[in-house]
């Protein structure tokens, strides 16, 4: 686009200097006027060419920055769902961990004999509770990581 603009600037200067250059021998059947005005529809034909040329880059240039920020919004936007989302499943992470040796100690505790009725069927009650929620967890967590390597 900026070469044919060019183009167009230099014809433009061409016809400018026929314009106004001496007359030399035409031949018969072409007068000085004629010319002239041929010239001149030329040359506004070309300078409303190069206008319109002006106009559409700099409109081209415009949409190019309009979606440059918004690519750099959408980017800025992806990077901060990045970090939430490591941030998330490294809490669940440590919550599982926790859970789990927290069912690792009801485990042990049961093995060695809890000699109270109540507390085995309390510890059980736990144990599948945390085990819900251990569930629960991991499949929150696969769907965080999901969503994260959707991300990267």
């Amino acid at each position: 686009m900026q070469t044919q603009l060019t183009m167009r600037e230099i014809e433009i200067d061409k016809l400018k200097e026929q314009l106004c250059a001496p007359p030399t021998n035409k031949p018969s059947g072409f007068s000085n006027s004629n010319t002239s005005i041929s010239l001149q529809i030329a040359m506004n034909r070309m300078e409303r060419e190069a206008d319109a040329a002006n106009s559409k880059i700099k409109s081209l240039t415009i949409e190019r920055d309009e979606l440059k920020q918004n690519l750099k919004e959408i980017l800025d936007e992806m990077h901060n769902d990045q970090l939430s989302y490591t941030t998330q499943i490294s809490e669940l992470t440590n919550k599982i961990k926790q859970l789990e040796h927290d069912n690792r100690f009801i485990r042990e505790t049961q093995l060695t004999g809890a000699s109270h009725e109540s507390k085995f069927s309390r510890l059980t009650k736990i144990i599948e509770e945390n085990k819900q929620e251990l569930e629960e967890l991991h499949s929150e967590n696969r769907k965080l990581k999901n969503s994260y390597n959707q991300i990267k």
